[in-house]
């Protein structure tokens, strides 16, 4: 193949000849995939992706990181590509207006492209914004969104496993508590506005008390409706209140722990064991008529 490309030069490549390095300047949202998949696979390539110009034989991909994705889980060995000239300031621009026409772009990408022209091309804000088409002001809030952020966090927030409203939430922290944060909200299946509110709670408490409240957050969890069982207004009862049993038995858990209470004693040793004793049969007791019920109802 010979040298004599145009600016905008068409070629099919092989997907193993394109370079992913751009690729962190995406993000990657399953649904969004899934749906390139299914397209990809019904009505073929509608669109050639965006490449640079190739160095050492791979071609740096600049717009298409979906269709490559797809194309690789469907087993096509090609893409039809457009072949753009220019350094690797011109490609970042590329890549920012070609997805900002679409409206392809997210917020957190937006901060993405500002970053890397900013801090590793070092670029002033004022040569950034003017390159991208955008006032200062708004390059300095895109510095500020990504510099929020803990690396870690950051790095799920590529993957798609956090979703724009948590990120809003989660910068409003320190970055030293993010970590903490997004893996309470994981453990205890948090929904957005649960996580809101873990997140106002964190803020609101001093700081020696937030490793209690990451390990078990009560205030939020009390308040947690249990999932609705498909039966009776009674079941669901019932429901409820074993909720309510299960929380605070997990809030005497951490106060035992943090605190061990003085039961050297053998009486007072007696006293515990005989109050767990009849917790624990009751519990069975309870477990034993639900399961009767259950037969019950089965017979008929």
């Amino acid at each position: 193949m010979n040298d004599t490309r145009t600016p905008c030069q068409e070629l099919t490549l092989p997907l193993t000849i394109m370079d992913e390095r751009y690729s962190c300047c995406r993000l990657i949202y399953p649904k969004a995939d899934r749906a390139m998949a299914a397209s990809l696979e019904r009505y073929g390539q509608l669109t050639p992706v965006v490449v640079g110009a190739p160095n050492n034989n791979r071609y740096p991909l600049i717009d298409g990181f979906k269709r490559l994705r797809a194309s690789r889980h469907l087993g096509r060995p090609d893409l039809r590509a457009t072949v753009l000239q220019g350094g690797e300031r011109a490609i970042m621009a590329a890549m920012f207006h070609l997805n900002k026409k679409h409206h392809c772009l997210t917020t957190m990408e937006e901060a993405v492209i500002v970053h890397a022209l900013y801090r590793k091309h070092g670029l002033t804000q004022e040569a950034v914004g003017a390159l991208l088409g955008f006032h200062k002001s708004w390059v300095c809030r895109r510095l500020a969104l990504l510099d929020r952020l803990a690396d870690e966090v950051f790095e799920q927030v590529r993957l798609g496993l956090i979703g724009p409203g948590l990120i809003r939430e989660v910068a409003k922290l320190p970055r030293g508590n993010q970590p903490g944060v997004l893996s309470t909200i994981r453990k205890h299946a948090m929904t957005c506005r649960e996580s809101a509110r873990l997140v106002s709670l964190i803020m609101e408490s001093p700081r020696w008390n937030i490793d209690s409240i990451l390990y078990y957050p009560e205030p939020i969890l009390s308040q947690r409706e249990p999932p609705r069982p498909a039966g009776t207004t009674e079941l669901r009862r019932v429901m409820k209140k074993l909720v309510s049993i299960s929380c605070r038995c997990e809030d005497v858990l951490q106060r035992v722990q943090e605190k061990p209470p003085d039961v050297h004693s053998p009486e007072a040793f007696s006293q515990v064991q005989d109050l767990i004793g009849s917790i624990d049969a009751t519990l069975k007791r309870i477990q034993q008529a639900l399961l009767i019920s259950e037969a019950w109802d089965a017979d008929f």
